[in-house]
């Protein structure tokens, strides 16, 4: 099971910040009419949307995003950039996937300060 991280809406063509996750979940949206479905089970959209993850150091090869919902994972370590290439008109929904859930500062062991060892807090 994946938590939900950071989310990024994307349009056109560009480099989007990621946080190292372990994955990721593309969702595309605005398919344009045009767009040949291959049908199946998901349907598929070929030519639409690429995907390529990196860092300061480079990028792997892109991935197709043949799919309304792509999953990416696992991702390599110390992956923190995402470039996406979409054509006009389609948008993508990012949500990086986490193994560990967010630290919120709800929870005891989330909270700086909070734990004594050897002593009563």
């Amino acid at each position: 099971m994946a938590f939900h991280g950071d989310v990024h809406t994307v349009a056109g063509t560009g480099i989007v910040p990621i946080g190292n996750p372990y994955g990721l979940s593309i969702e595309l949206a605005n398919i344009p009419p045009w767009a040949s479905v291959r049908y199946g089970a998901p349907d598929r959209y070929p030519r639409l949307a690429w995907a390529a993850v990196g860092n300061g150091d480079g990028f792997l090869p892109d991935v197709a995003l043949p799919h309304v919902r792509t999953l990416l994972l696992p991702l390599p370590p110390g992956m923190t950039l995402l470039g996406l290439t979409l054509v006009d008109g389609v948008t993508a929904t990012v949500t990086e996937l986490l193994l560990l859930p967010p630290a919120t500062g709800m929870l005891g062991w989330a909270q700086p300060g909070a734990l004594q060892l050897g002593r009563p807090v």
